[in-house]
């Protein structure tokens, strides 16, 4: 995974309601409050309510999410190994 770390992303948000995504790699953990991905440019957590996954394509690296957006945060979860994980669950 870490050889695509630095690629190309894009974040196209529509009226914090439903949200696309390009440059996603993994899909690495979600429910209705929150969405953790593997991105080109490293750690995606979305969080909200009622959150749920309308597309998403591994090949295409592309992503579609719809629900009540409330916050996006990018970590360098992929670039350090987990750190940013580590202090949410930890």
């Amino acid at each position: 995974m870490e050889q695509n770390i630095g690629g190309e992303s894009k974040l196209i948000l529509d009226s914090r309601m439903s949200i696309l995504l390009t440059g996603v790699i993994d899909i690495v953990s979600f429910d209705e409050a929150s969405v953790y991905l593997e991105t080109t440019l490293g750690g995606l957590l979305i969080e909200g309510s009622g959150l749920h996954i309308t597309d998403f394509s591994l090949e295409k690296q592309t992503l579609t999410a719809e629900g009540n957006i409330n916050a996006l945060t990018y970590s360098d979860a992929g670039r350090t190994g987990g750190g940013f994980l580590k202090r949410i669950f930890g």
